[in-house]
Protein backbone atom coordinates (compact mmCIF):
# COMPACT_ATOMS: atom_id res chain seq x y z
CA UNK A 1 0.00 0.00 0.00
CA UNK A 2 1.44 3.39 -1.04
CA UNK A 3 1.46 6.51 1.12
CA UNK A 4 -1.26 8.02 -1.06
CA UNK A 5 -3.56 5.00 -0.51
CA UNK A 6 -3.14 4.92 3.24
CA UNK A 7 -5.75 6.51 5.46
CA UNK A 8 -4.24 9.15 7.69
CA UNK A 9 -5.30 8.65 11.32
CA UNK A 10 -7.03 11.49 13.07
CA UNK A 11 -5.15 13.19 15.90
CA UNK A 12 -7.32 11.42 18.48
CA UNK A 13 -6.67 8.01 16.93
CA UNK A 14 -2.96 8.76 16.53
CA UNK A 15 -2.65 9.75 20.19
CA UNK A 16 -4.55 6.70 21.45
CA UNK A 17 -1.66 4.17 21.41
CA UNK A 18 0.75 6.80 22.74
CA UNK A 19 -1.45 7.84 25.66
CA UNK A 20 -2.38 4.25 26.54
CA UNK A 21 1.28 3.25 26.48
CA UNK A 22 2.19 6.16 28.76
CA UNK A 23 -0.59 5.16 31.16
CA UNK A 24 0.63 1.55 31.25
CA UNK A 25 4.22 2.72 31.64
CA UNK A 26 3.23 5.08 34.45
CA UNK A 27 1.40 2.25 36.20
CA UNK A 28 4.46 0.00 35.88
CA UNK A 29 6.81 2.59 37.31
CA UNK A 30 4.72 4.34 39.94
CA UNK A 31 2.03 1.85 40.94
CA UNK A 32 4.13 -1.32 40.90
CA UNK A 33 7.36 0.57 41.64
CA UNK A 34 9.35 -1.25 38.95
CA UNK A 35 11.41 0.74 36.45
CA UNK A 36 11.32 -1.78 33.63
CA UNK A 37 9.55 -0.18 30.65
CA UNK A 38 10.09 -3.07 28.24
CA UNK A 39 6.67 -4.73 28.51
CA UNK A 40 4.65 -1.49 28.42
CA UNK A 41 6.50 -0.49 25.25
CA UNK A 42 5.91 -3.93 23.74
CA UNK A 43 2.21 -3.50 24.48
CA UNK A 44 2.48 -0.10 22.77
CA UNK A 45 3.71 -1.84 19.63
CA UNK A 46 0.67 -4.13 19.73
CA UNK A 47 -1.73 -1.20 20.25
CA UNK A 48 -0.18 0.73 17.37
CA UNK A 49 -0.40 -2.37 15.17
CA UNK A 50 -4.14 -2.57 15.88
CA UNK A 51 -4.43 1.05 14.76
CA UNK A 52 -2.58 0.17 11.56
CA UNK A 53 -4.91 -2.77 10.91
CA UNK A 54 -7.91 -0.48 11.44
CA UNK A 55 -6.44 1.90 8.85
CA UNK A 56 -6.08 -0.89 6.30
CA UNK A 57 -2.43 -1.87 6.75
CA UNK A 58 -1.39 -5.52 6.78
CA UNK A 59 0.72 -6.95 9.58
CA UNK A 60 3.55 -7.48 7.07
CA UNK A 61 3.59 -3.73 6.33
CA UNK A 62 3.62 -2.80 10.01
CA UNK A 63 6.34 -5.36 10.73
CA UNK A 64 8.46 -4.05 7.86
CA UNK A 65 8.22 -0.52 9.30
CA UNK A 66 9.20 -1.76 12.78
CA UNK A 67 12.28 -3.61 11.57
CA UNK A 68 13.26 -0.80 9.22
CA UNK A 69 13.75 1.56 12.18
CA UNK A 70 15.46 -1.14 14.26
CA UNK A 71 17.84 -1.83 11.37
CA UNK A 72 18.92 1.82 11.30
CA UNK A 73 19.92 1.58 14.98
CA UNK A 74 21.89 -1.68 14.76
CA UNK A 75 25.28 0.09 14.43
CA UNK A 76 24.64 1.85 17.75
CA UNK A 77 23.57 -1.44 19.33
CA UNK A 78 26.81 -3.01 18.08
CA UNK A 79 28.77 -0.24 19.78
CA UNK A 80 26.93 -0.93 23.05
CA UNK A 81 27.93 -4.60 22.86
CA UNK A 82 31.61 -3.77 22.32
CA UNK A 83 31.50 -1.10 25.04
CA UNK A 84 30.27 -3.76 27.48
CA UNK A 85 33.22 -5.96 26.50
CA UNK A 86 35.72 -3.16 26.74
CA UNK A 87 34.62 -2.03 30.21
CA UNK A 88 35.19 -5.46 31.73
CA UNK A 89 38.48 -6.00 29.88
CA UNK A 90 39.92 -2.53 30.58
CA UNK A 91 39.30 -2.99 34.29
CA UNK A 92 41.06 -6.38 34.19
CA UNK A 93 43.94 -4.92 32.14
CA UNK A 94 44.53 -2.20 34.74
CA UNK A 95 43.61 0.61 32.33
CA UNK A 96 40.69 1.96 34.35
CA UNK A 97 42.41 1.42 37.75
CA UNK A 98 45.50 3.24 36.45
CA UNK A 99 43.43 6.24 35.31
CA UNK A 100 41.76 6.34 38.73
CA UNK A 101 45.12 6.05 40.48
CA UNK A 102 46.86 8.84 38.59
CA UNK A 103 43.74 10.99 38.68
CA UNK A 104 43.66 10.86 42.47
CA UNK A 105 47.37 11.64 42.55
CA UNK A 106 47.34 14.62 40.18
CA UNK A 107 43.88 16.27 40.02
CA UNK A 108 42.56 18.58 42.72
CA UNK A 109 38.93 18.68 43.89
CA UNK A 110 38.54 22.31 42.72
CA UNK A 111 39.27 21.66 39.04
CA UNK A 112 38.17 18.04 38.90
CA UNK A 113 34.64 18.55 37.53
CA UNK A 114 35.67 21.02 34.81
CA UNK A 115 38.72 18.95 33.86
CA UNK A 116 36.67 15.75 33.81
CA UNK A 117 34.14 17.30 31.45
CA UNK A 118 36.89 18.43 29.06
CA UNK A 119 38.59 15.01 29.19
CA UNK A 120 35.32 13.24 28.32
CA UNK A 121 34.68 15.71 25.50
CA UNK A 122 38.11 15.08 23.98
CA UNK A 123 37.74 11.29 24.26
CA UNK A 124 34.21 11.39 22.84
CA UNK A 125 35.28 13.50 19.86
CA UNK A 126 38.09 11.02 19.22
CA UNK A 127 35.95 7.89 19.57
CA UNK A 128 32.70 9.24 18.14
CA UNK A 129 30.63 7.57 20.87
CA UNK A 130 29.24 8.93 24.11
CA UNK A 131 28.58 5.41 25.42
CA UNK A 132 32.20 4.41 24.90
CA UNK A 133 33.46 7.54 26.64
CA UNK A 134 31.11 7.22 29.62
CA UNK A 135 31.83 3.51 30.02
CA UNK A 136 35.62 3.84 29.98
CA UNK A 137 37.08 7.22 30.95
CA UNK A 138 33.79 8.25 32.56
CA UNK A 139 33.90 5.19 34.80
CA UNK A 140 37.42 6.10 35.92
CA UNK A 141 36.37 9.68 36.61
CA UNK A 142 33.52 8.43 38.80
CA UNK A 143 36.14 6.61 40.85
CA UNK A 144 38.24 9.75 41.17
CA UNK A 145 35.21 11.79 42.22
CA UNK A 146 34.36 9.15 44.83
CA UNK A 147 37.89 9.49 46.19
CA UNK A 148 37.46 13.25 46.47
CA UNK A 149 34.09 12.84 48.25
CA UNK A 150 32.42 14.79 45.44
CA UNK A 151 28.69 13.95 45.18
CA UNK A 152 28.12 11.38 42.47
CA UNK A 153 25.50 13.49 40.68
CA UNK A 154 28.03 16.29 40.08
CA UNK A 155 30.61 13.88 38.65
CA UNK A 156 28.03 12.08 36.51
CA UNK A 157 26.79 15.42 35.16
CA UNK A 158 30.29 16.49 34.17
CA UNK A 159 30.99 13.13 32.52
CA UNK A 160 27.74 13.11 30.54
CA UNK A 161 28.12 16.77 29.53
CA UNK A 162 31.54 16.17 28.03
CA UNK A 163 30.62 12.84 26.43
CA UNK A 164 27.49 14.19 24.75
CA UNK A 165 29.32 17.26 23.45
CA UNK A 166 31.99 15.13 21.83
CA UNK A 167 29.51 12.66 20.38
CA UNK A 168 27.44 15.49 18.94
CA UNK A 169 30.28 17.18 17.02
CA UNK A 170 32.44 14.18 16.18
CA UNK A 171 32.50 13.25 12.46
CA UNK A 172 32.93 9.63 13.64
CA UNK A 173 29.62 9.60 15.52
CA UNK A 174 26.91 7.40 13.98
CA UNK A 175 24.08 9.76 15.00
CA UNK A 176 26.00 12.78 13.69
CA UNK A 177 26.31 11.01 10.34
CA UNK A 178 22.76 9.65 10.39
CA UNK A 179 21.03 13.02 10.78
CA UNK A 180 22.54 14.67 7.67
CA UNK A 181 22.18 11.44 5.70
CA UNK A 182 18.39 11.39 6.12
CA UNK A 183 18.03 15.16 5.57
CA UNK A 184 20.18 15.42 2.43
CA UNK A 185 23.14 17.48 3.65
CA UNK A 186 26.79 16.69 4.37
CA UNK A 187 28.15 15.85 7.80
CA UNK A 188 30.50 18.83 8.16
CA UNK A 189 27.76 21.34 7.32
CA UNK A 190 25.63 19.59 9.92
CA UNK A 191 28.39 19.90 12.54
CA UNK A 192 28.99 23.55 11.65
CA UNK A 193 25.31 24.38 12.13
CA UNK A 194 25.27 22.66 15.52
CA UNK A 195 28.21 24.69 16.80
CA UNK A 196 26.03 27.78 17.36
CA UNK A 197 24.22 25.99 20.20
CA UNK A 198 26.74 23.34 21.23
CA UNK A 199 29.76 25.59 21.91
CA UNK A 200 27.88 28.09 24.16
CA UNK A 201 26.31 25.19 26.08
CA UNK A 202 29.75 23.61 26.56
CA UNK A 203 31.31 26.89 27.73
CA UNK A 204 28.42 27.55 30.12
CA UNK A 205 28.67 24.02 31.56
CA UNK A 206 32.44 24.41 31.95
CA UNK A 207 32.02 27.64 33.90
CA UNK A 208 29.32 26.07 36.09
CA UNK A 209 31.48 23.07 36.96
CA UNK A 210 34.46 25.31 37.57
CA UNK A 211 32.37 27.48 39.88
CA UNK A 212 31.05 24.42 41.70
CA UNK A 213 34.60 23.20 42.21
CA UNK A 214 35.75 26.43 43.83
CA UNK A 215 32.62 27.60 45.63
CA UNK A 216 30.46 24.53 46.36
CA UNK A 217 32.84 21.60 46.81
CA UNK A 218 34.58 21.79 50.17
CA UNK A 219 38.18 20.80 49.44
CA UNK A 220 38.97 20.85 53.14
CA UNK A 221 36.57 17.98 53.76
CA UNK A 222 38.43 15.65 51.40
CA UNK A 223 39.71 12.65 53.34
CA UNK A 224 43.29 12.11 52.24
CA UNK A 225 43.35 8.95 54.34
CA UNK A 226 40.49 7.65 52.18
CA UNK A 227 42.36 8.57 49.00
CA UNK A 228 45.48 6.84 50.33
CA UNK A 229 43.40 3.75 51.08
CA UNK A 230 41.97 3.66 47.56
CA UNK A 231 45.33 4.17 45.82
CA UNK A 232 46.97 1.59 48.09
CA UNK A 233 44.26 -0.98 47.33
CA UNK A 234 44.66 -0.32 43.60
CA UNK A 235 48.41 -0.92 43.87
CA UNK A 236 47.80 -4.14 45.82
CA UNK A 237 45.38 -5.59 43.26
CA UNK A 238 46.72 -4.25 39.95
CA UNK A 239 50.03 -3.50 38.30
CA UNK A 240 49.67 0.29 38.08
CA UNK A 241 51.87 1.67 35.34
CA UNK A 242 51.66 4.12 32.50
CA UNK A 243 51.87 1.18 30.08
CA UNK A 244 48.37 0.15 31.18
CA UNK A 245 47.05 3.25 29.39
CA UNK A 246 48.14 1.85 26.02
CA UNK A 247 44.77 0.18 25.18
CA UNK A 248 43.03 3.56 25.51
CA UNK A 249 45.74 5.28 23.48
CA UNK A 250 45.41 2.63 20.76
CA UNK A 251 41.68 3.32 20.43
CA UNK A 252 42.22 7.09 20.30
CA UNK A 253 45.02 6.68 17.75
CA UNK A 254 42.85 4.53 15.49
CA UNK A 255 40.03 7.05 15.81
CA UNK A 256 42.34 9.89 14.78
CA UNK A 257 43.23 7.84 11.69
CA UNK A 258 39.48 7.83 10.93
CA UNK A 259 39.02 4.13 11.67
CA UNK A 260 35.28 3.60 12.39
CA UNK A 261 34.35 3.40 16.09
CA UNK A 262 33.33 -0.27 16.12
CA UNK A 263 36.62 -1.80 14.86
CA UNK A 264 38.61 0.81 16.84
CA UNK A 265 36.86 -0.12 20.08
CA UNK A 266 37.19 -3.84 19.36
CA UNK A 267 40.92 -3.36 18.79
CA UNK A 268 41.08 -1.67 22.18
CA UNK A 269 39.37 -4.70 23.72
CA UNK A 270 41.88 -7.06 22.10
CA UNK A 271 44.88 -5.02 23.26
CA UNK A 272 43.32 -4.72 26.71
CA UNK A 273 42.86 -8.49 26.86
CA UNK A 274 46.54 -8.99 26.03
CA UNK A 275 47.54 -6.56 28.80
CA UNK A 276 45.23 -8.34 31.25
CA UNK A 277 47.02 -11.63 30.57
CA UNK A 278 50.65 -10.52 30.30
CA UNK A 279 50.66 -7.59 32.74
CA UNK A 280 47.96 -8.45 35.28
CA UNK A 281 48.40 -12.25 35.20
CA UNK A 282 44.88 -13.12 34.03
CA UNK A 283 44.13 -16.27 32.05
CA UNK A 284 42.54 -16.26 28.61
CA UNK A 285 39.45 -17.92 30.05
CA UNK A 286 39.19 -15.15 32.68
CA UNK A 287 39.47 -12.47 29.99
CA UNK A 288 36.64 -14.07 28.03
CA UNK A 289 34.55 -14.21 31.19
CA UNK A 290 35.24 -10.53 32.00
CA UNK A 291 34.29 -9.57 28.44
CA UNK A 292 30.98 -11.44 28.69
CA UNK A 293 29.98 -11.18 32.36
CA UNK A 294 32.02 -8.24 33.63
CA UNK A 295 34.96 -7.88 36.00
CA UNK A 296 34.75 -9.19 39.57
CA UNK A 297 36.92 -8.20 42.52
CA UNK A 298 36.64 -8.11 46.30
CA UNK A 299 38.99 -5.62 48.00
CA UNK A 300 36.84 -4.71 51.02
CA UNK A 301 37.16 -1.09 49.89
CA UNK A 302 33.56 -0.11 49.11
CA UNK A 303 34.48 2.62 46.62
CA UNK A 304 36.67 0.29 44.57
CA UNK A 305 34.34 -2.72 44.66
CA UNK A 306 31.30 -0.67 43.62
CA UNK A 307 33.13 0.84 40.65
CA UNK A 308 35.19 -2.08 39.37
CA UNK A 309 32.61 -4.88 39.64
CA UNK A 310 30.93 -4.11 36.34
CA UNK A 311 31.13 -4.37 32.57
CA UNK A 312 30.58 -7.27 30.19
CA UNK A 313 28.25 -7.83 27.26
CA UNK A 314 25.51 -9.14 29.53
CA UNK A 315 25.44 -5.89 31.50
CA UNK A 316 24.36 -4.12 28.31
CA UNK A 317 21.51 -6.47 27.45
CA UNK A 318 18.92 -4.62 29.56
CA UNK A 319 19.72 -1.39 27.71
CA UNK A 320 19.96 -3.05 24.31
CA UNK A 321 16.60 -4.80 24.67
CA UNK A 322 15.00 -1.54 25.78
CA UNK A 323 16.49 0.30 22.80
CA UNK A 324 15.23 -2.33 20.35
CA UNK A 325 11.70 -2.40 21.77
CA UNK A 326 11.50 1.40 21.97
CA UNK A 327 12.68 1.72 18.36
CA UNK A 328 10.13 -0.89 17.33
CA UNK A 329 7.43 1.24 18.96
CA UNK A 330 8.70 4.28 17.06
CA UNK A 331 8.74 2.30 13.82
CA UNK A 332 5.15 1.20 14.33
CA UNK A 333 4.05 4.78 15.02
CA UNK A 334 5.82 5.97 11.89
CA UNK A 335 4.47 3.23 9.61
CA UNK A 336 0.85 3.65 10.73
CA UNK A 337 1.00 7.43 10.24
CA UNK A 338 0.37 8.16 13.93
CA UNK A 339 3.67 9.98 14.27
CA UNK A 340 2.99 12.03 11.14
CA UNK A 341 -0.45 13.10 12.42
CA UNK A 342 0.95 14.16 15.78
CA UNK A 343 3.80 16.11 14.16
CA UNK A 344 1.42 17.80 11.73
CA UNK A 345 -0.80 18.86 14.63
CA UNK A 346 2.19 20.38 16.42
CA UNK A 347 3.40 22.07 13.23
CA UNK A 348 0.00 23.63 12.66
CA UNK A 349 0.27 25.36 16.03
CA UNK A 350 3.98 26.16 15.93
CA UNK A 351 4.26 28.24 12.77
CA UNK A 352 7.30 30.30 13.80
CA UNK A 353 10.86 29.35 14.78
CA UNK A 354 10.21 30.41 18.36
CA UNK A 355 7.01 28.39 18.49
CA UNK A 356 8.81 25.30 17.20
CA UNK A 357 11.52 25.67 19.83
CA UNK A 358 8.98 26.13 22.60
CA UNK A 359 7.06 23.04 21.47
CA UNK A 360 10.26 20.96 21.34
CA UNK A 361 11.55 22.14 24.72
CA UNK A 362 8.15 21.84 26.38
CA UNK A 363 7.51 18.21 25.37
CA UNK A 364 9.85 16.63 27.94
CA UNK A 365 8.61 18.67 30.94
CA UNK A 366 4.99 17.90 30.01
CA UNK A 367 5.72 14.17 29.97
CA UNK A 368 7.52 14.57 33.31
CA UNK A 369 4.48 16.35 34.77
CA UNK A 370 2.28 13.53 33.48
CA UNK A 371 4.39 10.91 35.24
CA UNK A 372 4.46 12.99 38.42
CA UNK A 373 0.66 13.24 38.28
CA UNK A 374 0.28 9.48 37.84
CA UNK A 375 2.75 8.78 40.65
CA UNK A 376 1.24 11.35 43.04
CA UNK A 377 -2.26 9.91 42.78
CA UNK A 378 -1.13 6.30 42.72
CA UNK A 379 -3.17 4.20 45.22
CA UNK A 380 0.09 2.90 46.69
CA UNK A 381 1.24 6.37 47.64
CA UNK A 382 -0.09 7.07 51.13
CA UNK A 383 0.02 10.55 52.58
CA UNK A 384 2.98 9.65 54.80
CA UNK A 385 4.84 8.17 51.82
CA UNK A 386 4.17 11.26 49.72
CA UNK A 387 5.60 13.50 52.43
CA UNK A 388 8.62 11.24 52.87
CA UNK A 389 9.31 10.99 49.13
CA UNK A 390 8.78 14.73 48.64
CA UNK A 391 11.46 15.48 51.26
CA UNK A 392 13.84 12.81 49.94
CA UNK A 393 14.69 14.71 46.74
CA UNK A 394 16.85 12.57 44.45
CA UNK A 395 15.85 9.37 46.24
CA UNK A 396 12.27 9.50 44.92
CA UNK A 397 12.97 7.20 41.97
CA UNK A 398 14.73 4.43 43.92
CA UNK A 399 12.73 1.30 44.66
CA UNK A 400 13.43 -2.20 45.88
CA UNK A 401 12.44 -5.25 43.81
CA UNK A 402 9.23 -5.60 45.81
CA UNK A 403 8.18 -2.05 44.96
CA UNK A 404 8.96 -0.47 48.34
CA UNK A 405 11.03 2.74 48.40
CA UNK A 406 14.74 2.38 49.13
CA UNK A 407 15.68 3.79 52.51
CA UNK A 408 19.21 4.58 53.54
Amino acid sequence: MTDEQRATPSLLLALTPVVLTLLILGTQIFYFGVFEPHIPLAIGIALTSFVGTYLGLTWEEVRAGIFKVIHVALPSVSVLIVVGMIIGIWIASGTVPTIIYYGLKTLSPQIFLAAGMVICAVVSVSLGTSWGSVGTVGLALMGIGEGFDIPMYWTAGAVVSGAFFGDKVSPLSDTTNLAPAVTGTDVFSHIKNMMATTIPAMVLAFLIYLGVGFFVIDAQSVSFAKIAGITSALEDNFTVTGWALLPALVVMGLALKKIPPLPALFAGAVVGGAFAMFMQGQSLQAVFDYANNGYAIQTNIVEIDSLLNRGGVQSMMWTISLVLIALGFGGALETTGCLRSIINAIKSKAKTFAGTQIAAVGTAPLIGIFYAYVGWFSPKATKAEKEEWESSGAEIAKFNKDGTPVTE
